[in-house]
C-alpha cells in the first residue's frame, strides 16, 4: 500500500494529519507494507521568507476578519493539535516562505532521512518557532538529523547561485588517505627545509546535481605530515593534520589554499563581531514578528557597535593604555566596562558640562587624548 502526502511544513492541519495517520498505521496490523511517500505543496509560493506581521495579522488579512477572530481560530487550531500531543506556538511562531524548506526534505529523501527530516521542519516551525527559510536554521536541521550539515549547506549555496567557502567536517576520513592522495595527485607547497615536515595542496573537481542541473565546484585540501618532532625527535607514527573545504569562486581559475585560508579566516572574524553585537551589546532577544522595529534597532546597535570598536583600536595605538598582553583588538565588553567603571563626576561650570575623570586610572588619559584627536577631526 503506498500512502501519498502532499503537504506544506507552515499548514498546521498537514502536521495534525500527519499525526493521526501515524497513530492510526500504528493500529493497522500490515502497516509493515505501508510505503509511505512525501510530496511538497507550497501553500503560498509567493509568500516572503519575513514578515513584519503576526501570523494573527496575516490571517485576518487573508481572509477578511479582525485579529481577534484569528487568535480565536488559532486557538482552537492548537487545540486540536494538543489533541494528537502536539503543541503549536502561534504567538512566536514565524511565517515564511518554504521553498527552501522543501528542498532540503527532497535532499534529505535521497539520504535516506526523509522521515526524519519532515518531522523536524514541521516541529521547528510550529513548536520551536524557528524561521524555516534562514540556511543557517535548516543547516542545524539537517546535522541534528545525523546528515552532513555542510554538504546540505554546498547544495543550498549551489542552487542560490552564490560563491562559498565551507569548511568541509573529516569526521572518520582517514587523515594518513588524504596524505597519501594529495602526494600522489597534489602538489607540495612547503618549502622543504623542515626536515620532517611535508605540506601538499590538492584541487578536486566536484559536480552536484539538483532538480536536473549541474552544478560545479572544487574542493581545496591541504595535507600536512610530521616525522619529527620540533626537538628533533622522530615520531613513532606520524602525526598528519588536514584542512579539507568545499569553494566556489568565481573570478579565480586557480584555487589556492592561502586564498580560501584567507578568506575564512575573514569570515570567522566577522562572525565573531556578530557574536559581539548579539551578546555585548545584549540585542540577542528580539521580538519576534517586529521586523522595522528590529531593523531600527539593530542598525542604532551597528552604529554603537562601530563607536567602540574605533574607541578600542585608538586605544590600542595608545603606548599609555594598560594592556597585560599584545592584542590587535579590543573586545566590545572591554570597552564598555573601561567605560562605565571609571571613577566620574559631572561638572557643571561656564554653562557647559563637563565629566571629569579620575586621574588614578590607567584608562583616563588613553580615553581623553581619543576624545581630543576625535574632536580635533571633526
Amino acid at each position: 500500500m503506498k500512502i501519498e502526502i502532499w503537504s506544506d511544513y507552515v499548514c498546521p492541519f498537514c502536521y495534525i494529519g500527519k499525526r493521526r495517520m501515524e497513530k492510526a498505521l500504528e493500529l493497522f496490523p500490515h502497516k509493515e507494507q505501508a510505503e509511505i511517500v512525501f510530496r511538497s505543496f507550497e501553500l503560498d509560493p509567493t509568500a516572503k521568507k519575513q514578515y513584519d506581521l503576526s501570523i494573527h495579522e496575516i490571517i485576518a488579512q487573508k481572509y477578511g476578519i479582525s485579529v481577534e477572530e484569528a487568535k480565536r481560530e488559532n486557538n482552537d487550531v492548537a487545540k486540536q493539535a494538543e489533541s494528537v500531543g502536539l503543541t503549536f506556538r502561534f504567538e512566536e511562531m514565524k511565517p515564511t516562505n518554504t521553498f527552501d524548506a522543501h528542498r532540503l526534505a527532497k535532499y534529505a529523501d535521497k539520504k535516506g532521512k526523509g522521515r526524519e527530516m519532515h518531522e523536524r521542519l514541521f516541529y521547528a516551525y510550529f513548536t520551536e518557532s524557528k524561521l524555516i527559510s534562514d540556511h543557517q536554521v535548516l543547516v542545524e536541521l539537517t546535522e541534528e538529523i545525523g546528515l552532513d550539515g555542510d554538504e546540505a549547506n554546498v547544495h543550498v549555496c549551489l542552487k542560490e547561485d552564490v560563491d562559498f567557502v565551507i569548511k568541509r567536517n573529516l569526521r572518520r576520513e582517514s587523515k594518513a588517505l588524504w596524505f597519501q592522495i594529495a602526494s600522489q595527485k597534489g602538489k607540495r607547497v612547503d618549502d622543504g627545509q623542515s626536515e620532517g615536515v611535508q605540506t601538499y595542496e590538492l584541487c578536486l573537481p566536484q559536480k552536484a546535481a539538483i532538480d536536473g542541473n549541474t552544478y560545479t565546484y572544487v574542493q581545496v585540501t591541504q595535507v600536512t605530515e610530521r616525522t619529527m618532532e620540533r626537538n628533533g625527535q622522530l615520531m613513532l607514527v606520524p602525526d598528519y593534520e588536514v584542512e579539507s573545504y568545499w569553494v566556489r569562486l568565481k573570478g579565480y581559475e586557480h584555487v589556492r589554499m592561502s586564498d580560501v585560508l584567507a578568506l575564512y579566516h575573514d569570515h570567522a572574524t566577522c562572525e565573531q563581531f556578530h557574536s559581539e553585537l548579539k551578546s555585548d551589546l545584549d540585542l540577542e532577544r528580539l521580538p519576534s514578528g517586529k521586523m522595522k522595529t528590529n531593523a531600527l534597532v539593530l542598525v542604532m546597535g551597528a552604529f554603537v557597535y562601530n563607536l567602540l570598536r574605533l574607541i578600542g583600536q585608538d586605544l590600542l595605538s595608545d603606548p599609555r593604555h594598560p594592556l597585560h598582553h599584545k592584542v590587535k583588538r579590543r573586545r566590545i565588553k572591554t570597552i564598555i566596562q573601561t567605560v562605565i567603571t571609571m571613577a566620574g563626576r559631572l561638572v557643571r561650570r561656564s554653562r557647559q558640562i563637563w565629566m571629569k575623570l579620575t586621574r588614578r586610572s590607567g584608562y583616563s588619559e588613553p580615553l581623553l587624548n581619543v576624545y581630543q584627536k576625535w574632536r580635533e577631526a571633526r
